[in-house]
């Protein structure tokens, strides 16, 4: 196992009733550490602390979850005053641990990116974080109602170019772009192995 960083949160014995449900919060919480800490600063970066999550998570002693359970303890990660952040997940989609981490860390750039500029001065608004099950792929969509989403030339150091790169990973593809009638819209489609 690679040596975690400092600032991630370390899998000390689980002495939850549920240890899988308390490595996934876990797996949540360093995943919103390496947001918030900008360590994914590129796509090297972001594989790097994709393999150190994945570790950690394996450590812990459970190789799947369900991510509809990861996924809301990642959005009660965000202390927030509005917008809403709301979740809609099929609820029988059990993923790796490693994927867990690759779409935690998409959604954590993506969300904060969304609550760092896509509501200027306040303003009110709205995001949705969807991941369903289609035809053998997982799909997950980050959209907001917020100003939208510049065009920008691809920089693989952006936070773009560290979900392209994490999408990559998974085998899939990025799409990021403003969304029809405003805002922003971030899909990562990939098949599981």
């Amino acid at each position: 196992m690679r040596p975690a960083p400092h600032w991630l949160p370390h899998p000390q014995s689980v002495t939850a009733d549920d240890p899988g449900l308390e490595s996934l919060r876990v797996l949540a919480k360093a995943c919103l550490a390496a947001s918030a800490r900008r360590a994914v600063a590129g796509p090297r970066d972001g594989l790097s602390v994709l393999a150190t999550l994945g570790d950690m998570a394996g450590a812990a002693g459970r190789r799947t979850g369900p991510a509809d359970r990861f996924l809301g303890f990642l959005i009660q990660g965000f202390e927030r005053p509005p917008p809403a952040i709301r979740l809609d997940c099929d609820a029988d989609v059990d993923l790796p641990f490693e994927a867990l981490a690759a779409l935690g860390l998409i959604a954590a750039e993506a969300i904060s990116n969304a609550l760092r500029y896509a509501f200027p001065a306040g303003r009110d608004g709205h995001i949705w974080i969807r991941l369903v099950r289609d035809e053998g792929r997982i799909k997950i969509t980050v959209r907001d109602d917020g100003i939208g989403m510049p065009d920008l030339p691809p920089d693989p150091q952006s936070g773009r170019g560290v979900i392209d790169a994490l999408a990559r990973h998974l085998g899939g593809y990025a799409r990021l772009g403003s969304a029809p009638f405003g805002g922003a819209l971030v899909t990562v489609i990939y098949t599981p192995a």
